[in-house]
């Protein structure tokens, strides 16, 4: 759901695309052209192999089977209590470095000053449908009620005196009448205690003609700002004569980061409710006006939510995809997951190694779990097809089969995987966090991803070559006896 997100997504998608088509094009031409030898015998060049730390690896991977696949379904289970741990965050300082200027000037302030981390959430009302907002006395009762309850919500500024810091409706009326209170009994309120009350129940309260009377006075109504009353009413209420079509109420919370954030929009929903959940202001104005949570910090958590969406949607779609590639590699079920297993177990190890690390997830990190399943399942692919065509030459010994893989392929992944962390540890140089934390996480992700399909995922491999093998023993044995 969030733009930016998208457009990493197919820019990687391209440039996956571009590497492909060059590699096998444009290196294949250039290799056969530069290989090329008229009138001279073609000098062979020597591949690169390990075989003594292949066969101590597949002596390992041999003797040690149980252990392997033990830690590492214990290192997932790990993984999986850390991730729960880790938040979603959105901060300046993620895109700036701290040694910079301003963003020690804006450490000093907010240690500074208290009102340097302000921030204002909106509540919206208006009529049911294009209708005015109805029911006057039921809203200033509602609105009585969300000044007692502003008190209470953490993170609103002055809460702590219950004394909270907004500007609305309720605020106009209440401060108009505390200054004139011949005003109030001309529109039938008064004060009572610390609450606006209707003065006598007999008769009617009409909010409306309160404000365009208010509307129309031209005299200061606030020392601090130098707001007059028509400013403040400008501000806060949208008149059509005298009714009453929209209503705004500014109210100042403390929030210096998107995890504050996250908590004072989840306590004002909590207050907001819904229409269905008696004691919430929506249903106490039900069927009057309707009511909507706004400014920037709803933005946030919008943005903070679809980084989540995105992650879990974009993991899932990319271990669907990959299933189905593997089918269709494959043509048979049971491999097709072995062959993903790795890959979806490195992404809990990333997202547990981030804990280790104190990361965060930001809107780079929270994608690194998809791409864990695009940069890890080339490795198992390559893992596998190898030890299929090693396996067709010596199908008895599925073991001597693993090691050759892994002196020839093993050993070209472990080069491949070795210049794609030092690209992405070049990311640790940028001057901005959010960057740095990104280049790490994916360096991490290439280096679980190889550890997996180099050490897990063969024992896998040759546990099922091997029962495979022995399924084909038992059922040829009958036959033979048969002969």
């Amino acid at each position: 759901p969030l733009p930016p997100v998208r457009t990493f997504g197919l820019g990687l998608a391209y440039g996956v695309i571009s590497a492909f088509l060059c590699s096998t094009v444009v290196v294949g031409c250039l290799h056969v052209v530069m290989d090329r030898r008229e009138g001279k015998e073609r000098v062979k060049s020597r591949i690169l192999t390990l075989p003594r730390i292949s066969k101590k690896i597949v002596e390992f991977q041999k003797s040690q089977q149980a252990l392997v696949i033990i830690v590492a379904i214990l290192i997932c289970a790990v993984s999986i209590l850390g991730a729960l741990r880790l938040e979603t965050e959105i901060d300046l300082a993620d895109f700036l470095d701290e040694e910079m200027e301003i963003m020690q000037v804006r450490a000093d302030l907010n240690q500074s000053y208290e009102a340097s981390s302000w921030k204002f959430v909106y509540l919206f009302f208006e009529g049911e449908g294009e209708n005015a907002i109805t029911g006057d006395l039921e809203m200033l009762d509602q609105l009585s009620w969300l000044d007692d309850r502003l008190a209470y919500v953490h993170g609103v500024v002055g809460w702590e005196v219950g004394s909270p810091s907004y500007e609305g409706p309720y605020t106009v009326l209440r401060d108009a009448v505390l200054g004139d209170s011949a005003w109030g009994e001309q529109h039938n309120l008064e004060m009572f205690g610390e609450k606006l009350v209707e003065i006598d129940a007999s008769s009617t309260v009409d909010l409306g003609a309160a404000f365009a009377n208010l509307s129309d006075n031209d005299s200061v109504a606030d020392p601090l700002t130098g707001r007059t009353w028509a400013e403040r009413v400008g501000r806060t209420i949208n008149l059509v004569g005298e009714e009453i079509h929209y209503m705004r109420m500014e109210i100042r919370v403390v929030a210096a980061t998107s995890g504050e954030s996250q908590q004072i929009i989840a306590s004002f929903e909590r207050e907001l409710g819904s229409v269905d959940q008696p004691g919430t202001l929506r249903s106490g104005l039900a069927g009057n006006a309707q009511v909507h949570l706004g400014g920037d910090l709803v933005k946030l958590q919008a943005v903070l939510q679809g980084l989540t969406t995105s992650q879990v949607e974009s993991t899932v779609l990319s271990l669907i995809v990959s299933l189905c590639v593997l089918l269709v590699l494959t043509r048979r079920f049971i491999p097709a997951i072995i062959v993903l297993l790795p890959i979806g177990m490195a992404t809990l190890w990333v997202a547990g190694s981030m804990v280790l690390f104190g990361l965060k997830w930001n809107v780079l990190t929270v994608m690194v779990t998809a791409l864990t399943i695009g940069i890890g399942i080339d490795y198992s692919i390559h893992i596998w097809r190898s030890f299929e065509t090693e396996l067709e030459n010596d199908p008895k010994n599925p073991w001597k089969a693993m090691e050759k893989v892994i002196s020839t392929t093993g050993v070209a992944l472990i080069l491949s995987a070795g210049t794609t962390v030092c690209g992405f540890l070049v990311l640790l140089f940028s001057p901005m966090p959010v960057v740095q934390d990104f280049g790490l996480v994916t360096a991490i992700t290439v280096i679980f991803s190889l550890i997996l399909c180099t050490l897990f995922l063969p024992v896998l491999l040759t546990l099922n070559a091997m029962m495979n093998g022995t399924d084909n023993n038992a059922e040829a044995e009958p036959e033979v006896e048969s002969k």
